[in-house]
């Protein structure tokens, strides 16, 4: 996985001296940048895993009685989002009174309806998880035609391998192999088998995942291909810095 995690500035040797240190630290700011913990009561809100995925970490972000200035293009490069897709995400929670906006110079802001948004979320019950979702490998995913829910399915299934993997000290291009067995499916609880499932093979096609029959225990067994993950996310910090 060497060579997906290289973000040494050869990559760019056209730049000059400033640029290339102006980059660098730009990609230092997103190596270390914390994940989002994605909410699902937030989902239940409006219904839609998109804006509640942003939803997550605007509510991180956004200091109460403060606002946000955000561009658009900013956005979508963000998160991987279409225009359309942002378009109905901030449709949703507008409608649902949960975001408010205002342009100035060309410039918007946005900030959260605090009291209104705390009044809803706490109707809201809901015994799943939460989700810490990388961003940047999320925006990658959603870029590349995987949907929210892919990308959640991931990485809970990341969550889960990254930790065994390092306390087994488990090195390489892939992680540990996981059974798609009862204990797994309980990290899970949102979605059906079926969603599940056409998830994991859209992943597997994705190349993200390496999937194989277990005709032991006649279920299937997973493994993350760390190389292909790097080298997808890499490829989108590289083109949107």
């Amino acid at each position: 996985m060497a060579n997906a995690t290289n973000l040494s500035l050869f990559g760019y040797p056209e730049m000059p001296a400033e640029e290339q240190g102006a980059h660098a630290n730009a990609l230092l700011g997103l190596l270390f940048e914390k994940e989002i913990l994605y909410q699902p009561s937030y989902t239940k809100l409006v219904d839609d895993e998109y804006a509640g995925f942003w939803l997550s970490w605007f509510v991180n972000h956004c200091r109460y009685g403060e606002s946000i200035e955000l561009q658009d293009d900013e956005i979508l490069n963000m998160f991987g989002f279409s225009q359309s897709r942002w378009n109905n995400i901030r449709r949703l929670l507008k409608n649902a009174g949960f975001l408010k906006s205002s342009r100035k110079k060309g410039i918007t802001s946005y900030s959260l309806n605090e009291k209104y948004f705390s009044d809803e979320a706490g109707k809201i019950v809901t015994t799943a998880p939460l989700i810490p979702v990388d961003r940047i490998s999320a925006a990658a995913m959603l870029a590349k035609g995987l949907s929210m829910t892919d990308v959640l399915v991931f990485s809970i299934i990341r969550q889960h391998l990254s930790v065994r993997d390092l306390q087994n000290e488990e090195t390489g291009d892939y992680s540990t192999w996981q059974l798609h067995d009862a204990d797994q499916r309980s990290r899970m609880p949102e979605w059906t088998e079926d969603t599940i499932l056409k998830s994991i093979h859209r992943l597997y096609k994705a190349k993200l995942l390496e999937v194989v029959l277990d005709s032991n225990n006649e279920m299937i067994r997973y493994r993350i291909n760390y190389d292909e993950y790097g080298n997808l996310t890499y490829q989108y910090v590289h083109d949107g810095v």
